[in-house]
């Protein structure tokens, strides 16, 4: 069940940040709530390792089809992201909002210069003013949103702590 309701919470994000978050934009920049979901899945809900990857690919396809980069660089970066996530929630309890909240504000300025820095090894350069400007600021962005992600309705599910098989 848990692992459904998962999916579907991809899904409905990825088409809201196709959808609306681009009318958000602050000087270029806009929060990434796919990272902020998988950052609540991969840390909250106990699933196994191959399922967060798979949620992984999932929300970095689907970022990737919405998003002018390279095909296949947020899926990368996603995956990565996921197996920090689980590495980090095995040695750091992140079930507090000020944990999510920093672990979401490091994971969304890597993901920033992750992508930057494949892109310029890809051969499309950016200038540093504006690699540096809106990757902080969409850090800092997704910072400011993820306690509104936070407490959606499916994250009741949480309150069950039990595991995924």
């Amino acid at each position: 069940m848990k692992k459904w309701v998962s999916l579907v919470a991809i899904l409905a994000v990825a088409l809201l940040e196709a959808m609306l978050v681009d009318h958000f934009k602050v000087f270029g920049a806009k929060p990434d709530l796919l990272l902020i979901t998988l950052v609540i899945l991969a840390g909250f809900f106990l699933f196994q390792l191959p399922w967060i990857i798979t949620l992984a690919i999932i929300a970095g396809i689907f970022k990737d089809i919405f998003s002018a980069n390279i095909f296949g660089v947020n899926t990368l970066l996603f995956c990565a992201w996921a197996i920090l996530i689980v590495r980090i929630s095995k040695r750091i309890s992140i079930d507090d909002n000020l944990r999510r909240a920093a672990l979401i504000f490091a994971l969304a300025l890597l993901d920033s210069i992750g992508t930057r820095i494949i892109l310029v090894l890809w051969g499309n350069p950016i200038a540093w003013g504006i690699f540096l400007r809106i990757g902080f600021l969409s850090a800092l962005y997704t910072l400011i949103v993820s306690p509104l992600m936070f407490r959606i309705p499916w994250l009741w599910l949480s309150n069950h702590r039990i595991h995924a098989y």
